[in-house]
């Protein structure tokens, strides 16, 4: 792909993390899950996504969602605790992930969706729009070359992607969940969303995650109308699940197709992790102080 496409602070990120991961190697402990989240999976980049999965295998085990039930469980240990594992999870229900969850199951593993009801609920001709106002305004070059790319799995889609084995998540309900939502929004974004997934496609969620930076457009409020519907709560944080592990907080390192391995390095990276810890304790002490 052209390099005009990457800007400086990704063409800087990738030297970065080429750098690491001579340094470091693979720097994730034994027994800790890693949780990568992407967006958009265009058709055309699934052999890179092949091939990642390939070269994850040697180092870390592929799990599917199925293994926070067991990491967060009785056992509060991954089933192969001599490596790393790794859980895919996907933003946003976008049409074009159904490319990357046949990839997963090539290798023997499934993901998690999370969708947004008020996208999926609107009519197709209609869905590009919606993405573009409350979802992504100017998606990435290169990525933005289709329609799947701009609308969403149907109800109908998702409802056999969960009965393949896949795991379907709310990922609020219209998009644009904020920390300072009114109660009858706060309401809608959170237990609206989880009751219109279970409506439409036949299953309840039990992860939520929301759609952007978790300070910006989550709050104590929110997370104390959820906890009682939930049992996993995605953040937008990168970090170690093994350290203080705690469901409610599940860190997760964002990635895209379309970066550069060495930015994808620099994401998985102790440095990339440290630079955000200022953000991780902020939440863990204003979301999850109170929790009992």
């Amino acid at each position: 792909m052209h390099e005009a496409m990457y800007n400086s602070s990704h063409q800087l990120k990738a030297v970065a993390g080429r750098l690491l991961r001579l340094i470091e190697g693979r720097p994730h402990a034994a027994g800790d899950l890693l949780v990568f989240n992407l967006h958009s999976t265009p058709e055309r980049w699934m052999p890179k996504f092949d091939r990642w999965l390939r070269d994850l295998k040697r180092d870390y085990t592929l799990y599917g969602p199925d293994v926070f039930e067991t990491f967060y469980g009785d056992k509060g240990a991954l089933p192969d605790p001599a490596k790393p594992g790794v859980v895919f999870t996907f933003d946003d229900g976008l049409r074009n992930n159904r490319h990357a969850l046949e990839v997963l199951e090539q290798h023997g593993v499934r993901g998690l969706l999370f969708v947004v009801p008020g996208f999926y609920r609107c009519p197709r001709t209609e869905q590009e729009s919606y993405y573009r106002q409350h979802i992504r305004q100017q998606p990435h070059p290169g990525l933005d070359g289709g329609d799947e790319e701009v609308q969403a799995l149907s109800a109908e889609e998702l409802r056999n992607w969960a009965a393949r084995g896949h795991t379907i998540g709310a990922h609020s309900f219209s998009h644009t969940m904020r920390a300072d939502d009114s109660d009858d929004k706060l309401e809608k974004e959170t237990i609206g969303a989880i009751e219109a997934i279970a409506a439409d496609t036949g299953v309840r969620p039990v992860h939520f995650c929301a759609p952007f930076d978790s300070l910006l457009s989550t709050s104590e409020r929110h997370m104390e109308l959820l906890k009682p519907h939930i049992r996993f709560f995605h953040s937008t944080f990168p970090g170690s699940n093994s350290t203080a592990p705690n469901p409610l907080f599940i860190r997760r390192v964002n990635m895209e197709l379309f970066w550069k391995p060495g930015a994808t390095d620099f994401a998985c990276s102790r440095f990339e992790w440290k630079r955000w810890s200022a953000q991780r304790e902020t939440f863990n002490q204003r979301m999850l102080f109170n929790q009992v």
